[in-house]
């Protein structure tokens, strides 16, 4: 559900610990949450992405709440 996606430059300079050339600006970066989806469910389909080469990283953000970087 719902995230932050694209963000121009603005915006993204209103977010706490957002950095300044933060893939987001680029459209390269999701965050993400799933409400009532195990996070063992979405943290193993990440790290198969990972692994497939499809997305550079992700991580958690907190509980039920993820980022992740595509190539």
């Amino acid at each position: 559900s719902g995230g932050s996606g694209v963000r121009c430059a603005a915006y993204n300079a209103t977010l706490s610990g957002s950095a300044s050339n933060s893939r987001h600006l680029q459209g390269k970066a999701v965050d993400f949450s799933s409400p009532g989806t195990s996070a063992a469910i979405i943290e193993a389909y990440l790290t198969k992405l990972k692994n497939a080469g499809k997305i550079r990283y992700w991580y958690k953000i907190s509980a039920g709440s993820y980022h992740m970087d595509v190539n």
